[in-house]
């Protein structure tokens, strides 16, 4: 699992790369060079965070068809490798990828935090809500990905999430933990430099739903036949 990790980050490290750029460089040059205030700069860690959420999915529902494409799923399996292993090996290559990027957003928020006078405990709250929401946002992209289209299982995971996070909304009190799609983006975007804190019951529903998802694109990755050629 951790070679198919390894080796799914090296593949898609070109995309990881562009945007550790545009939140290192670009980011870090605004705060340092520029007339920002802690409010442009918290206003950045919550553009940063979404993004992220954008990446991990297309990342997970682009996967199995990418690792179909090039033949490499047929050899790997091949050598005994079992699919839920090899399932697991695509999402934890993910979230290495995800967490490369929250390290980063990290570093950008210390240099602005210190800057501006500001404790930079909050920053390690706001790596756990980003950690959960694309831990989820990967697992609904990658069961999609074992039965469509990596265009269509990524609107197909959008639109999940979004209908968890409206039910949560709408019917609020416990569900909006348990459904914690819109409790997570909520947060996310009022991110403020003290007084805030990470919604941890939500992150925590949000990893329990994870394993869910997952478990559910391990089978249906089992029933899947991989060895139709795909375009």
């Amino acid at each position: 699992m951790f070679l198919i990790a390894a080796n799914f980050v090296r593949e898609n490290r070109w995309p990881l790369i562009s945007l550790l750029v545009y939140v290192l460089v670009f980011g870090g040059a605004a705060i340092i060079l520029g007339g920002s205030t802690l409010e442009d700069a918290v206003f950045f860690l919550r553009s940063v965070g979404v993004y992220g959420v954008a990446f991990t999915g297309l990342l997970a529902a682009s996967g199995v068809n990418n690792e179909r494409r090039t033949r490499r799923m047929l050899a790997v399996l091949s050598k005994g490798i079992e699919r839920w292993q090899y399932l697991g090996g695509l999402l934890l290559g993910v979230m290495a990828d995800a967490a490369i990027y929250s390290v980063a957003i990290v570093a950008v928020g210390t240099l602005a935090f210190a800057r501006y006078g500001q404790s930079p405990a909050v920053l390690w709250e706001l790596v756990g809500l980003l950690l959960a929401s694309f831990l989820l946002a990967a697992t609904v992209a990658l069961f999609y990905s074992t039965l469509l289209h990596p265009l269509m299982a990524t609107a197909a995971a959008a639109i999940t999430l979004a209908t968890m996070g409206a039910l949560g909304r709408v019917l609020g009190g416990m569900w909006a933990n348990v459904l914690p799609s819109y409790t997570l983006a909520e947060a996310m975007v009022n991110i403020s430099g003290s007084g805030w804190h990470a919604p941890w019951a939500a992150c925590g529903w949000a990893v329990a739903e994870s394993v869910v998802f997952a478990a559910m694109a391990a089978l249906a990755f089992s029933q899947r036949d991989i060895a139709v050629a795909i375009e």
